[in-house]
This record gives structure tokens, sequence and C-alpha cells, in this order.
């Protein structure tokens, strides 16, 4: 089973016009950053087209660190600078898998290209974006046409305002990457897909099945895209907004999970994703306890260096048990049942 995919136009890296109003400069900072900061999360998760940097030149937006500081400068925003902001550029075009390689496709021959709602940009002059932007539709929607795709993978497109859209194309020819992947079916084909879109981080992630994955998944990548879905669709509900802190699995924690069934029984699944998406974002704190030395309320919680030992209520027969890290990283230790209060130290 792999990973859902998130693919990213170049339009989100791309410098915004100099006419923009500064909210728009400010948005587009703010989503750099979260688009950066999964490089050290989920990265197999995000992929570009490796047309995006050139479509970028030739459209004149490529964010340089001089045009990004000029574009600071001029909206006076004094919290970030350009060599900061182009150093998560270009850690994004350089870390991430590329949209080709993720797909099993290269170059393609298309006509009759359709989306409904139109999430291109709209204005002229951008002609390379909606060429990249047009690349990134069709390379989802005939990854989703072949027969093993068991994943919905979404586009994450610049101006957005909607959550789904029809593409069609005619396809007259495809070179692919991958020789043990071949189309499967005749040229020509009439080519067409629903495909998820999002304009940021929040709404990408929400937009997936997260209970499915976790249920599915094969690898503790799978797994952590599924708690990054928990966690988006759980800050949504709750109306919280900014960065997520990070978190990290225990040696002992999947082992855990499996040997009580929380990988396979629907409910108690759902209640595990929850309890550690309330965990990662400090909610219903009440259903939180300290692990202490002892079975006394006055015992000393356990440490491990400078972490603390913390147990959640998942419900009444399970808990998960954590360490609240230094750094304001979490640890997931183990889920546990009602009468055990041990944590894995490793």
């Amino acid at each position: 089973m792999s990973l859902p995919f998130i693919a990213l136009e170049a339009s989100v890296l791309a410098i915004p016009i100099e006419s923009a109003p500064s909210s728009e400069v400010h948005s587009y900072l703010l989503k750099l950053i979260d688009w950066s900061a999964l490089l050290d999360d989920t990265p197999a998760s995000v992929v570009i087209s490796e047309l995006a940097t050139q479509a970028m030149f030739d459209s004149n937006r490529f964010p340089s660190v001089d045009r990004l500081d000029q574009l600071l400068r001029s909206r006076d925003i004094q919290e970030y600078d350009g060599r900061t902001i182009s150093r998560m550029i270009s850690r994004l075009l350089e870390l991430t898998p590329s949209l080709e390689h993720a797909t099993g496709l290269s170059s393609m021959l298309i006509d009759n290209f359709s989306a409904s709602p139109d999430t291109a940009l709209p204005l002229e002059g951008w002609a390379p974006l909606r060429t990249d932007h047009v690349n990134c539709l069709c390379h989802i929607a005939l990854s989703a046409s072949q027969p093993e795709t068991v994943r919905s993978h979404l586009f994450v497109s610049s101006i957005t305002t909607c959550s789904l859209t029809e593409v069609s194309f005619t396809l007259y020819d495809i070179d692919s990457t991958d020789s043990n992947r071949p189309l499967a079916r005749e040229l020509p084909a009439e080519i067409s897909c629903a495909i998820p879109v999002a304009s940021d981080t929040a709404n990408a992630f929400s937009s997936f099945n997260a209970e499915n994955i976790w249920l599915t998944a094969e690898s503790d990548a799978e797994l952590r895209f599924a708690i990054r879905c928990a966690i988006a669709q759980t800050s949504k509900a709750f109306g919280i907004k900014g960065p997520i802190r990070k978190f990290k699995f225990g040696r002992n924690f999947v082992a855990s999970l499996r040997s009580l069934g929380a990988l396979q029984s629907d409910r108690l699944a759902a209640k595990t994703l929850q309890a550690v998406a309330l965990t990662v974002l400090m909610l219903r704190l009440p259903l939180t306890h300290a692990l202490r030395t002892g079975s006394g309320p006055n015992d000393a919680q356990q440490r491990r260096g400078g972490d603390f030992a913390w147990r959640r209520d998942v419900d009444y027969e399970f808990h998960l048990h954590y360490w609240e890290c230094s750094g304001n990283e979490v640890e997931l230790a183990a889920l546990v049942t009602h009468n055990d209060f041990s944590i894995p130290r490793t």
C-alpha cells in the first residue's frame, strides 16, 4: 500500500505579483512555512512536478532572495527575511519527490483539457504556470485511473475556493517512467476524474479519510500520515490554526497498537486516532493524568531526563501512554489496557 500524495502546483511557491495586497503576501508566507515544516514530518506525502522550477522562471515569478526581500520591505513585513523564505522554497523543490516519480508517468500528449471549477490562475501572462497546473491535474487523473490505485490523491492550488474539480481530457500518447506500470488502456483515451483540491495544509490533510488510511496502513509512514489527517480534522473541528507541534513514535508504539487490535478494529482505531490528535493538540486535558512512580497521588511523576510521562484515556478500557518531551515534542509510547501503568522508556 502506498501513501496518498499531495501535489503542489508551482503557483503555490511562485512569488506574488507586485500589486498583491499585504494579506495575500502574509498568506503566501504562512502557507510556505506550513508546507516546509512537513519536510521534517511526512516528506514523502508531498510531491512537486519537475516542471515547477522552469514554470516559475518562465513566468517571471521565481522567488529569488532579492525579489523576496523587496516584496517584504514593500509590505513592511519584518518578521521574515528573503533568505529564510528562499531556503524553505529550495528545500521543498530539492527534497520532495517529483510528481512524475510518484505517478510513474512522465510526458504526455493531451487535448481538450477542461476542469470544472477551473482552479488555474486566471490572469494573462502566466501560461507556464497554467501549463504546470494542467500537468499536475493530468498526472493525478491518470494515476487515479490505474486499476491498482487504492488511494485518493490531492491537488493543491494557490487560488482554489472549491474542494473538488472535475477534470477531463483526451490522452493521445504518454511516456512512462516505470516499465512495470504500463497504462491500462488503449490510446487515444478519454480520461475523466474528480480530484480533491485544497489551498493549504489544514484543508489538504483534512480531505483524507484518516481512519481508512490507518486501518489499511502497511508502514509507519502511512500511520503517521493518518495521524496528520486526524490532527487536521480535529484542528478544524476546534477552530485551531497555526503550526502543529511535532510527534514521534516510541519503539514499542506500533507493536502495542497491533497487539490490542487498534489497527484492525474500526471502533478502537477511531478512538485511538482521536486520542492521539487530542494529545498532539493539547486538548481535553482533563482526560490526561500523570504517570507516577508509585500508586499514591503524591508520588512523583515518572521522568526520563527532561521528559514527563503521561496517560490519556482513550475510553474506559484503553489508554494512551506518552512522553511530553523537551522542545514541545510528543513521543507516543504505547496503547495499554486499563490496569497497565507501565510506559516504555525507549
